[in-house]
């Protein structure tokens, strides 16, 4: 599984990272089983993250993932 950041800058001039996932992998190793580990694995390292960098006042805000 791999965990990718990509950062931009948004319309209002505001640091933006995204999180993204690689699916492939978990999908083609575990079908669907796989694939929901991964979901699994991904929002709880989103969690995390966000966890801990808004009180650090790292992070102003997040948009969960639909």
């Amino acid at each position: 599984m791999t965990f990718l950041v990509d950062f931009m800058v948004d319309a209002e001039g505001r640091l933006v990272a995204r999180l993204n996932r690689n699916m492939v992998s978990g999908a083609l190793k575990g079908g669907a089983i796989g694939a929901a580990r991964i979901d699994t694995a991904f929002q709880e390292t989103a969690n995390a993250i966000a966890a801990t960098l808004h009180p650090a006042g790292v992070l102003a805000g997040s948009v969960p993932q639909n």
